[in-house]
């Protein structure tokens, strides 16, 4: 089971968006996901969308 959520990453946090491998800082993240406990960000809908397709791919 995951969660999409858009709330934003804290001020300095930076993030490794799973499907393009794009270092994302606070403001650069477009979405989060929640998926068996674990967070990860991506940089827009499109690696979101292929993340949720075929999590295996991307070490989900």
């Amino acid at each position: 089971m995951f969660e999409v959520r858009s709330s934003f990453a804290p001020a300095g946090e930076k993030a490794v968006d799973p499907v393009c491998g794009m270092e994302l800082g606070a403001d650069e993240l477009t979405a989060r996901l929640s998926l068996e406990g674990v967070e990860r960000a991506f940089c827009s809908e499109a690696c979101l969308r292929k993340f949720v397709a075929s999590p295996e791919s991307y070490g989900g």
